[in-house]
């Protein structure tokens, strides 16, 4: 006779990892800048990437690999939201999403 094999209990002595994600509230709010940036003819593509420390939603412009703008949702801290420019610098850091969204190139739309 074969021993049968002992499964391990998958809820005991583990701990469950959580993502920091966007809720739908604010996807709504990237989305309705990210919409107005497209039909303007500036931005092209996004990618977003969910992660245990962090959330980003990142956004390409025209034929280009290197992202236009990243925002970032950290899980903890004060300034809980990030504005990243190609660069890599910190263009602004708040505690509301609209604050940081609201600061994306104000003078990069242009009127068609």
């Amino acid at each position: 006779m074969y021993k049968r094999k002992k499964f391990l209990s998958v809820t005991n002595n583990t701990r469950i990892s959580k993502q920091v994600c966007f809720d739908k509230k604010e996807i709504n709010e990237i989305m309705a800048i990210y919409s107005r940036y497209v039909i303007a003819g500036e931005w092209y593509d996004y990618a977003i990437h969910f992660g245990k420390v962090e959330a980003v939603f990142t956004v390409f412009g025209k034929r280009s690999i290197i992202p236009a703008y990243k925002i970032i949702k950290r899980a903890t801290g004060t300034r809980k939201y990030r504005l990243i420019d190609p660069a890599g610098r910190v263009i602004h850091m708040g505690e509301e999403l609209r604050q940081v969204v609201n600061c994306i190139g104000r003078s990069y739309i242009r009127l068609i």
